[in-house]
């Protein structure tokens, strides 16, 4: 395990779970943060795998995604430093719904359930920060749906390339430059 010093840094963006936290809720990390490396395309976790614990990208961007049983990949989301993944320890806590693959390289920090629920037992601060990033998660899965039925395909790519351009985009030369790799 390392200093809690390297867990501070994974709180790149802003109104993530710990930022703003005092320094004796980050000392509560201190001993029970792993740290993680994966290569690009390689698997953080597979759906379906047992849930057990919570991840935090400190560095890279990691995709999740769901599997038809014919093999087609449906991208989830694209996550960047700062954002959590796992979520799914904190309901019924038995699998993870979606895989996790590493984009590019990337840096993970991760807590495992038993260690989470004990930290937030006693830090009840955190979990009111993750009971607002949940809640930020559902409405960005309402609107996703929402558009999914409702849009039209010109106003879906529309939509999608908006987002992209906010999320991830770069102005250069009077437009805006994405710096994403996806096949599709």
């Amino acid at each position: 395990m390392k200093d809690v010093c390297a867990l501070c840094q994974c709180h790149i963006k802003e109104n993530t779970l710990f930022t703003h936290l005092t320094e004796s809720q980050l000392d509560a990390f201190k001993d029970v943060v792993g740290f993680i490396g994966r290569k690009k395309r390689e698997i953080i976790v597979m759906e379906g795998d047992d849930c057990t614990g919570l991840f935090i990208i400190k560095t890279g961007r990691v995709k999740l995604l769901r599997s038809s049983s014919a093999g087609k990949e449906q991208i989830i989301k694209i996550l960047n430093p700062g954002d959590l993944f796992g979520f799914e320890v904190f309901y019924d806590g038995k699998k993870y719904a979606c895989a996790a693959v590493a984009m590019e390289d990337c840096e993970l920090c991760y807590i495992s359930k038993d260690n989470f629920f004990a930290i937030i037992e006693k830090e009840p601060a955190i979990a009111r920060k993750l009971i607002i990033a949940m809640g930020r998660e559902l409405n960005h899965a309402y609107e996703r749906i929402g558009n999914l039925g409702l849009l039209n395909a010109r106003e879906k790519l529309a939509h999608l390339l908006y987002t992209l351009a906010n999320e991830y985009g770069v102005k250069k030369d009077g437009g805006v430059k994405l710096n994403l790799t996806i096949s599709r």
